[in-house]
């Protein structure tokens, strides 16, 4: 068994590649399955999968600017990696989490931004008006919402 000198910085790479490695098998799953547009109901009336191909971030802003969110996204990972490299030893557990849920996210969307020109996206909310997503958007969310509630926690303890 591997010994890792550094849990955090073990944590940190685990939760990544397993973030990255489940979206992208999601995502290689769904467009194998199914053909543009095609929706199967997982749970009527719930939870839909369609694929529908993304040309822009979320809520499709910045439509057919690959290039931007290339960078973008580079910009975001390289500059959470720098920062977990430096600072990964005050981080609590909490944003260890957080910082590589959304990395991982970010790195999800960047293969298919970098691959495809697209991000296949997939999971639809039948019950909401809300657009299609993926996984890496998912955990991208779920770390914004750890980070901000460990702001919050962080403001209210001072």
């Amino acid at each position: 068994m591997i010994k890792l000198k550094n849990k955090k910085v073990g944590l940190f790479y685990i939760i990544l590649t397993d973030i990255f490695l489940l979206d992208f098998f999601s995502k290689w799953i769904i467009d194998k399955s199914l053909q543009l547009n095609e929706t199967i109901r997982i749970i009527p009336n719930i939870l839909s999968f369609e694929k529908v191909y993304n040309e822009g971030a979320a809520f499709s802003i910045l439509q057919n600017n690959i290039e931007l969110l290339i960078i973008i996204s580079i910009t975001t990972i390289l500059y959470i990696l720098g920062y977990f490299i430096k600072k990964h030893s005050e981080f609590s557990y909490a944003n260890i989490v957080a910082l590589a849920c959304i990395a991982g996210g970010a790195m999800g969307n960047l293969f298919d931004r970098i691959s495809y020109s697209h991000v296949i996206d997939f999971i639809q909310l039948d019950f909401l008006n809300f657009p299609i997503f993926n996984l890496a958007d998912i955990f991208i969310n779920i770390g914004v919402i750890i980070l901000i509630i460990n702001i919050l926690v962080a403001k209210n303890d001072k």
